[in-house]
């Protein structure tokens, strides 16, 4: 999942804020498959994840400002 800002980098340009990833992700979990966002969560979907169950499926949450000013970090 890559989150993006409008005018990062300059006016009226879209910059890369920051690449989040999954901890243990795992080719097949589909991490990203689904998204919600709001100004201090984002919750990312990965609808092939196991470690439930087969294809059980997973939700990822990362927090705003979690690990310092202007990071998305992982909260579980």
């Amino acid at each position: 999942v890559w989150l993006f800002n409008r005018n990062a980098g300059g006016a009226e340009n879209w910059g890369l804020v920051k690449q989040l990833t999954a901890p243990e992700a795992q080719s097949g979990d589909f991490f990203g498959f689904s998204l919600a966002l709001d100004a201090e969560w984002l919750v990312a979907g990965a609808t092939g994840d196991d470690q439930a169950g087969a294809s059980a499926g997973r939700l990822h949450l990362f927090r705003r400002q979690q690990g310092g000013p202007d990071n998305w970090g992982y909260f579980g």
